[in-house]
């Protein structure tokens, strides 16, 4: 199967309006279903051909269902650009700071206050300033620094227990935020609070007595 007849198989997908136009999210949704299904086929013979096609016309469906949502409900929009409430913030922090070693979805924070996914998204971003998937990744990265500085365990539990899948999606995620390694960043702060707990001790003399400054008397 050759190029030209891969997007023949694309293009001969029955649709019962313009996908660009509109229509109902049943119709849109098995649109979506027709190309990649079709995609499936051609990928397996000629990858190149069929995948900029496929994606393309897949987003601009996706696209126009988003639109159509909206104005179906001009009320969201208005709703969305003023952002979330004081009580959904609260709510929706709470339940992520509780959950972060588990799946944190979209559609469940958006549950949590009564919203849609779409206007969720919207209205996050315009009471935080950034996308909820961004929020959770920091809040990630942040409780992995917690970890860090206040246990010894190992980078690979720690990547587990603030839900990354492993210790290489955590160093990946780390230093994208942070522009160093979790290994480098942790020893880091290491060597600074030993030696911060060293001057402590030599100031104050409360360790080990060979430690202690030794003072002359006055007089």
């Amino acid at each position: 199967m050759n190029a030209p007849v891969v997007f023949e198989l694309l293009h001969s997908i029955p649709l019962s309006q313009d996908h660009r136009g509109g229509g109902d999210a049943a119709v849109m949704a098995r649109a979506v279903a027709g190309l990649l299904r079709a995609g499936l086929q051609a990928l397996e013979v000629d990858r190149k051909a069929a995948a900029v096609d496929i994606i393309a016309q897949a987003c601009e469906i996706l696209e126009a269902a988003a639109a159509l949502e909206v104005a179906a409900d001009p009320a969201s929009l208005a709703t969305a650009s003023r952002g979330l409430t004081p009580w959904q913030i609260q709510r929706i922090q709470t339940f992520i700071e509780d959950n972060l070693s588990r799946s944190v979805t979209v559609t469940a924070l958006a549950s949590l206050v009564h919203l849609g996914p779409s206007h969720f998204r919207r209205a996050f971003k315009a009471s935080l300033g950034v996308s909820p998937h961004a929020y959770v990744i920091e809040r990630r990265i942040k409780r992995a620094q917690q970890l860090m500085l206040e246990t010894n365990l190992p980078l690979s539990e720690i990547a587990l227990q603030v839900g990354f899948a492993d210790q290489a999606h955590l160093t990946t995620r780390f230093h994208r935020t942070v522009g160093k390694t979790p290994g480098l960043w942790r020893r880091e702060r290491g060597r600074g609070e030993s030696l911060r707990k060293m001057l402590t001790r030599t100031t104050y003399g409360d360790a080990h007595p060979g430690l202690a400054v030794e003072r002359t008397p006055a007089g």
